[in-house]
């Protein structure tokens, strides 16, 4: 079956910039889809990164917006155009989102952990707190002020350079946790590198949902600042039984980086 895409996108190299602290704020645009069978969610959204020590970049997304479309409906959020029946969960997500974080980058560029996860998850709560929600809503804030998850959001906008040979790396790919397994070309051209990725996704090989013939690109580029672009995508198709029956879905996603 075959599947068509929205816009698309996400990625990094060197950290989100290889330049002094003294070059100040740099913003991202990232857009991301992703579908499963008639479901399709887009989030378009602006990170902004600056520099605040040695690979120590201060993190914080400055607009949210998204939709959801299944089943001929759609929904939408807009983080500066707030309505009285946005959900509860994309209001926690942005807010708990814009709280600044201060991650470490390793030598390859890629976030490493959180300076001090202990004060981003206490600004979190504040900001949470400042929605004013009802109680009801504490469930759902419980799990977006997730340091670990916040890390693992950040890896899939910034990579890091890729290595020589097989890239391998986790990620969370809709409803399944699965490797993607990468070979890279280098070229250089115009004062910019860029690697060309192409491979694998393998799932988990146990549960009740798996994942059937999965492939997965990813292209970087970079310059003298640092990451440029980066772009990914994934697709394969969902497997799972219902009583004697195997049904199956396609799904897929892309991501787009892109430096302001």
């Amino acid at each position: 079956m075959r599947m068509s895409w929205l816009f698309a996108v996400a990625g990094c190299v060197h950290a989100p910039l290889a330049a002094p602290p003294a070059r100040g704020a740099v913003v991202y645009d990232v857009a991301v889809v992703s579908a499963a069978g008639e479901r399709t969610v887009t989030a378009l959204y602006a990170l902004e990164a600056t520099p605040s020590g040695p690979r120590t970049w201060s993190v914080r997304t400055l607009h949210t917006a998204g939709a959801v479309e299944e089943g001929g409906g759609t929904w939408t959020f807009d983080s500066a155009a707030p309505t009285g029946g946005d959900p509860w969960p994309l209001l926690l997500q942005h807010a708990v989102a814009s709280v600044p974080a201060e991650v470490r980058f390793d030598a390859n560029g890629a976030p490493e952990a959180l300076a001090d996860p202990e004060a981003w998850e206490a600004a979190a709560r504040r900001a949470v707190e400042a929605l004013a929600l009802p109680r009801e809503a504490d469930a759902a804030a419980d799990q977006v002020i997730d340091p670990d998850g916040l890390l693992a959001d950040l890896r899939r906008t910034f990579p890091g350079t890729p290595p020589a040979g097989t890239w391998s790396r986790p990620d969370r790919l809709g409803p399944i946790d699965a490797v993607r397994a990468e070979t890279c070309t280098e070229a250089m051209a115009d004062d910019a590198r860029t690697w060309t990725c192409s491979g694998e996704v393998v799932g988990a090989v146990e549960g009740a949902v798996h994942l059937h013939e999965g492939t997965s690109t990813t292209t970087i580029v970079a310059d003298a600042r640092g990451l440029a672009t980066h772009e990914s995508s994934w697709s394969g198709t969902l497997l799972w039984r219902d009583g004697d029956d195997v049904r199956d879905t396609p799904v897929g996603g892309r991501r787009l980086v892109r430096r302001r």
